[in-house]
């Protein structure tokens, strides 16, 4: 299959800027292997294994690949350690109890009314397991890793990625010296990358069209989109949004060698993207999953949950009934808002496959769209003449010519095609020429396209100031989809 390469498969020592979500009960050695030989990146789950259960799981991963993978681990507030459930009011237990019998008398299981167990303090001795097995890549969710974690990691030759769910915690990650950021849009399925569980459902809901862009435009390190994708048009989308590379869930929780229950796959064919819901009932932190019994009825009886994962060690032994009976109204079924683009059951493999396929059949169909005749760009309705851009169907025959022109910019850049090309830099700064300094704005002398001269690709206008450093995320993207498909 031909190479379709970013800066990121040069990072982690992959073929195609496609990384596998680390699920918890999904993301077994046997999906991760399948999504790495592929020539994606698969991320082994490490939440609630202990240290030997998770060197079991990356001995299995390599017995099956030689390719790089990853492990995920959280690093939530409410896990480091975790919460004392002798520590929990006795009447918000009941609450919880008295609310959860509902469920338990429809499943046909005993009352209950105690505290729950306390959750394993697991998190340390896990990492400790990810450095002497120095595997590839730390994936991290719901946290910081501080800057004496990076180092420990880096010493040892290992790639940190971290998922944010808004600017301020990418920049905090930043800092601390990971080596690329996941952006996870809030259309995203499972929890949310958020240390510190915001004080409702509604914050830190930010949808991947904005929330990529404005953290490309933040740090300085490498940015993986997450959120609502699920085929190669997503992954053009997300490097056209300057992202490097994409990470997905639900997709692959809808694989032949995911860790879900048949029930919970079959749900994700048949379920559209508006039967997906925020909820925080089956964990006590805010996660995205199908609609059920247990989320409606829950919420409406306005009881509280218990902290984090305490809330699911409650209610447990539900999930475990539920599974058990083929119940798929009272055990959670993360999924993202992507579900409405799935509908079959392909191995891993084929997903990887097939969304690099769909991923070049977009770059050639956007090049056509944004192409008409010789060099005109089809826009049917024509705003209003721009300062500094040239009018609806200009020509810009000389703009492929020019030093760090289109052709080396933007898209182009991010996402190399062809049988032997390799990623340079990022590809999302546009360089020196033509440029001026941050927050300046710039522009490019030109001589009048419309009547057929030649001249220079045309500044984009500013609307904002830049962050400092940086130049405009938005100025490249645009440029690099605009003016590169439509030069060529």
């Amino acid at each position: 299959m031909d190479m379709l390469r970013t800066s990121l498969c040069d990072l982690l020592g992959i073929e195609y800027p496609i990384l596998q979500s680390g699920m918890g009960g999904v993301a077994g050695p046997e999906l991760v292997a399948e999504v790495s030989r592929a020539g994606g990146l698969g991320i082994l789950a490490g939440l609630r294994l202990n240290a030997e259960q998770l060197r079991q799981g990356i001995a299995r991963v390599r017995q099956l690949t030689d390719r790089p993978f990853g492990v995920n681990l959280w690093l939530h507030t409410q896990l480091l350690p975790p919460v004392d459930p002798a520590a929990l009011p006795a009447a918000t237990v009941q609450q919880v109890q008295g609310t959860l019998n509902r469920f338990r008398e429809r499943l046909g299981i005993p009352a209950e009314s105690g505290r729950p167990a306390a959750v394993p303090d697991l998190i340390n001795e896990a990492f400790e397991v990810i450095l002497e097995e120095r595997v590839p890549v730390w994936s991290i969710g719901l946290g910081n890793p501080g800057r004496d974690m990076v180092v420990r990691c880096h010493e040892r030759g290992i790639k940190i990625v971290a998922m944010v769910a808004t600017v301020d915690d990418a920049r905090a990650v930043a800092a601390a010296g990971v080596d690329a950021v996941i952006a996870q849009g809030s259309e995203a399925g499972g929890h949310r990358s958020t240390w510190v569980k915001p004080a409702s459902r509604e914050m830190a809901q930010i949808g991947a069209m904005a929330l990529v862009p404005q953290i490309v435009d933040a740090v300085d390190v490498p940015v993986i989109a997450s959120g609502g994708l699920a085929d190669g048009r997503g992954l053009v989308a997300s490097l056209a949004l300057g992202a490097v590379g994409v990470l997905l869930g639900t997709r692959f929780v809808a694989t032949r060698e995911s860790g879900a229950a048949e029930f919970w796959k079959k749900a994700l064919l048949e379920r559209g993207s508006e039967a997906t819901t925020v909820t925080d009932a089956f964990t006590g932190l805010y996660a995205r999953a199908l609609r059920s019994a247990f989320t409606e009825e829950y919420a409406a009886s306005g009881a509280p949950v218990l902290p984090a994962l305490l809330q699911s060690g409650a209610a447990q032994d539900i999930f475990a009934a539920s599974t058990k009976q083929q119940n798929p109204e009272y055990v959670p079924m993360w999924s993202g808002q992507s579900v409405g683009l799935i509908h079959d059951l392909p191995g891993a493999a084929e997903v990887v496959e097939t969304m690099v396929r769909e991923a070049r059949l977009a770059l050639r169909a956007l090049n056509e769209r944004v192409r008409l005749g010789r060099g005109r760009l089809p826009l049917p309705i024509r705003p209003p003449r721009q300062r500094g851009l040239p009018a609806a169907g200009a020509r810009c025959r000389g703009a492929a010519r020019q030093p760090g022109g289109a052709h080396a910019r933007g898209l182009g850049a991010r996402a190399k095609r062809g049988r032997h090309s390799h990623p340079g830099a990022r590809g999302r700064r546009v360089g020196a020429a033509g440029e001026g300094a941050a927050g300046a704005s710039v522009a490019t002398p030109r001589r009048d396209l419309r009547r057929g001269g030649r001249g220079e690709v045309p500044a984009l206008p500013e609307t904002r100031r830049a962050v400092p450093g940086h130049t405009s995320g938005a100025a490249a993207s645009l440029r690099g989809l605009r003016w590169a498909n439509s030069c060529r």
